[in-house]
């Protein structure tokens, strides 16, 4: 008995077998004295070992001429084709019963075992393979019940498959994010009964987390005053009440009970909480694609069925679609079945829990895409400018992902174009906007991405410096925070390097203490510091970021792949020096700098970073497994380190001198955060000195001040100071996760026409 189990492959279909018994019929010569050079046995063995090979081409040199006259290449290997995807073919096994040879003609009785992955074995035992000899060699007379035992020329394989209805993914609360059969709001619209263009276009962007330009090419098949009748989109039941009122009174979108051109209709599908507020998370459900093809018809998949595409929904696919119940019978064209072949009993649909927080995911997304918004028409929301933004919520304690938003998201429900409440030319510029024409990639989860960090990453060389003693922390020693620095001392080729407040056109910070120094993103203090850590050796300021999780993937499971960020070993003291305030080779992703804040705030513990909860345990499934906190490494610092990298944060939003974001959080700001917080600025140059490529903002946070419970990070692309764009958006978030009033956006984002960000002469292309 021989086995060779290969990873299937898929072919087609063919007719014809009758014409090969006349075949065999007229090959018998009795009493020939011929002796062939291999034994029939001999040739039945290559022959299934081909197929196990899946090598066709040796499978076909074995038949004989006048069969390889009746069935030419391409229709003897689409016959295996088909045949093969029906069964989900892995391999084949076989045991000789009996041969006979007589004259010239032979014939082999075996069984045969078919290995499937679909289901497991299907028997098929008492064939015959009949050969004639050609040139002194045995050659197989072949027909199509060489396949399968009666599986003549017009028979055909069948397959039904049953999948249980795929499993739903849940928040940490048990809420759906993700959910199968559960009702979807489909809008429908004619402008020629819109009430207010731009109050409607701007509802329909708050809702559906959409920009106003992308609502604006939704509509542009049909010109204004079109009576055209047409399917707008989706949304869920509970986001279309919060916006009824909107849409009745600015967009004439409202149920009128069933009437000709009712707006609102109801049905059933795979929903996505807030279609689009946790998109880079759930991911969504599509059909196979080409290239994937074959793996998935090892698993018992055909062409056309629906996998997890992307996200949990991918990572996770194995538990949330279950297997399929399948039944595979031989039926002829008439449809009485010949032969039951086998059968699967398939296996239940396992839900998912995350620890993903539905209403502050909600929140999170709806904070930057509001800002995106309001900051569209004249300023850095601008397509032209910002090219997208990132923001991460994380439990310090645990290292759990409560939140994690990336913009421009997608609704995860247009790639279900079987059940579908987009209309055809909506539903094609959506798709072409998210996979193809949006230079801001939609799909990309930018949380995972890598960027220049800027001023945010002073928080590691605050702590770097503090450890390795090279300026006091015990307020013994200012630096005087100037307008310029040189650092020729230290091997700087640079020359005057001016500070941020240049650019700004502000006066010097002046003498300050270390921790002041972060408060007030002192670039000469970091500047040198960088150099004396690099006097330290090149490594040692990369080790400590090193500790903070920095400069390698997280390692989080369920997201896809990420990118590990950049901290490679400066060769030269000018780059030592601008790595120092987080430019030059540094590259860091938002899921790392919330990782790393988190050890700020916790006291020194690295957590691995986690979003799946649990598998199992609801929806009456038993629990399959649960993820537990999981220590990544301890950061080793001094507790008095720590105190002063905290005190320097802390300061940042209350210091009306020093502090970057206190416009923001400071106790003058209308309203006032009835919370406290410690952040960091930073603005981020993606581009080189004297360039006008707009700067990436960022602000990272934990909060509360005195017993903090989260960290967060934001980051926005081509934007503006990490103070005026990153830290509001961080506010609106806070506001949300302590229930506070909701601070208003900066009016001048509205109103103002965008200023580009200066980036000064004199940093380095580096810096």
């Amino acid at each position: 008995m021989r086995y060779i189990p290969k990873q299937p492959k898929h072919y087609a279909a063919h007719p014809a077998v009758r014409y090969a018994l006349a075949l065999i019929a007229a090959f018998v010569l009795i009493g020939s004295n011929i002796l062939a050079q291999s034994t029939p046995e001999d040739v039945l063995d290559q022959f299934m070992t081909a197929w196990n090979d899946q090598n066709f081409e040796a499978m076909y040199a074995l038949l004989h001429p006048q069969a390889q006259e009746l069935y030419p290449m391409t229709i003897f290997q689409n016959r295996y084709n088909a045949a093969q995807i029906a069964m989900n073919f892995t391999g084949v096994t076989y045991e000789v019963e009996s041969s006979r040879i007589q004259g010239i003609s032979a014939e082999l009785h075996y069984d045969a075992v078919i290995q499937s992955s679909a289901f497991e074995e299907i028997q098929d035992p008492d064939r015959t393979m009949r050969m004639m000899q050609a040139d002194g060699n045995w050659r197989i007379a072949w027909s199509s019940m060489d396949i399968l035992r009666d599986m003549a020329a017009d028979i055909t394989l069948q397959p039904t498959r049953t999948f249980p209805t795929r499993a739903s993914i849940y928040d940490t609360n048990g809420l759906p994010l993700a959910a199968d059969n559960s009702r979807i709001i489909n809008l429908w619209a004619r402008r020629i009964e819109i009430i207010n263009e731009e109050a409607c276009f701007n509802t329909l962007a708050q809702m559906m987390f959409r920009s106003y330009s992308e609502i604006e090419g939704m509509f542009s098949p049909y010109p204004p005053g079109s009576d055209t009748y047409f399917a707008l989109g989706e949304t869920d039941p509970e986001t279309y009440a919060r916006y009824s009122e909107s849409l009745r009174n600015d967009c004439g979108i409202y149920d009128d009970n069933g009437a000709q051109y009712d707006k609102v209709y109801e049905f059933t599908a795979r929903n996505y909480y807030g279609h689009g507020a946790a998109a880079h998370i759930t991911g969504y459900v599509g059909s196979i694609p080409q290239e994937e093809l074959a793996f998935y018809q090892g698993q018992g998949y055909s062409s056309g069925d629906y996998i997890g595409r992307a996200g949990v929904e991918r990572s996770m696919q194995e538990y949330l679609a279950g297997k399929a119940e399948s039944h595979l019978q031989m039926v002829e064209p008439g449809g009485l079945v010949i032969r039951d072949l086998g059968t699967s009993t398939g296996a239940p649909a396992t839900p998912v829990q995350l620890t993903i927080d539905r209403d502050l995911q909600y929140a999170v997304s709806k904070a930057i895409n509001d800002a995106y918004l309001y900051a569209e028409a004249r300023n850095w929301g601008q397509e032209i400018y910002s090219t997208g933004a990132a923001a991460v919520v994380i439990d310090i304690h645990t290292g759990a992902i409560l939140a994690m938003s990336s913009y421009p998201t997608y609704d995860p429900r247009i790639f279900d174009l079987q059940n579908t409440g987009y209309g055809e030319l909506v539903s094609s510029y959506l798709l072409n906007r998210a996979s193809q024409t949006d230079t801001r990639e939609p799909l990309a989860n930018k949380a995972l991405r890598q960027y220049t960090p800027g001023s945010v990453f002073k928080i590691f060389t605050a702590a770097a410096t503090a450890q390795e003693g090279i300026f006091p922390i015990d307020d013994s020693e200012q630096f005087n925070c100037d307008l310029y620095w040189n650092g020729t001392t230290y091997g700087d080729t640079v020359g005057d390097r001016p500070d941020w407040r240049v650019a700004d056109e502000m006066d010097a910070a002046g003498p300050v203490y270390l921790w002041q120094a972060l408060s007030t993103s002192c670039n000469p203090f970091f500047w040198e510091m960088g150099g004396r850590l690099w006097k330290l050796g090149p490594s040692v300021n990369v080790s400590y970021e090193q500790r903070f999780g920095l400069g390698q993937p997280t390692g989080i499971v369920g997201l896809g792949s990420e990118d590990p960020g950049n901290l490679a070993l400066p060769n030269n003291p000018t780059s030592a020096i601008n790595n120092a305030i987080g430019q030059g080779d540094v590259q860091v992703t938002p899921l790392q700098m919330a990782v790393a804040v988190a050890a700020v705030a916790n006291n020194g513990t690295v957590y691995q970073p986690y979003i799946i909860q649990q598998i199992g345990g609801l929806d009456g499934t038993d629990v399959v497994s649960v993820t537990e906190p999981t220590v990544k490494n301890e950061l080793g610092l001094d507790q008095a380190v720590l105190d002063i990298v905290r005190r320097g944060m802390c300061n940042v939003p209350v210091d009306d001198i020093l502090g970057t974001s206190y416009v923001t959080f400071g106790p003058n700001a209308d309203p006032p955060p009835p919370y406290t917080s410690c952040g960091k600025t930073g603005t981020a140059q993606a581009g080189p000195p004297g360039s006008e490529i707009p700067p990436h903002a960022w602000y990272v946070s934990y909060a509360p001040a005195e017993d903090p419970q989260i960290a967060t990070v934001v980051m926005v692309l081509n934007s503006r100071e990490g103070s005026e764009v990153a830290a509001p958006i961080t506010r609106r978030i806070l506001d949300t996760y302590f229930n506070a009033e909701q601070w208003p956006y900066p009016s001048w984002w509205n109103e103002v026409d965008y200023i580009p960000v200066p980036v000064p002469q004199g940093i380095g292309t580096e810096g």
